[in-house]
């Protein structure tokens, strides 16, 4: 009995440290795309980021592609082609809906 509470809670720990550590890296992540973003192409005449949600949403656009990609060349087969369907692009796109709702 005392094994399984055990168990419980180290898993417990273990999805609360992943999700911090995800919460980490999209802030991480946005600070980056902004401050690349505002060096290298503002100069050029592009427009600047109006925000930090728009620095998530170009790295939510690219983790896409990027994804779109790999799972184009790199399935052996189809189910891998179907799991990254159901399961990534969804998650993608909420993602990206949850982004826009802090631009408006």
């Amino acid at each position: 009995m005392k094994s399984t509470i055990y168990q419980g809670s180290a898993a417990l720990v273990a999805v609360l440290l992943g999700v911090s550590l995800w919460l980490c890296s999209l802030v991480v992540s946005a600070f980056v795309t902004y401050s690349l973003w505002g060096w290298f192409l503002v100069p050029l005449g592009v427009p600047a980021l109006q925000g930090w949600a728009h620095a998530m949403g170009i790295g939510i656009l690219v983790t896409y592609l990027t994804v779109r990609l790999e799972a184009a060349t790199n399935s052996k087969s189809w189910l891998d082609r179907v799991k990254v369907w159901v399961g990534w692009y969804p998650f993608i796109w909420c993602y990206g809906w949850a982004i826009h709702q802090l631009m408006t």
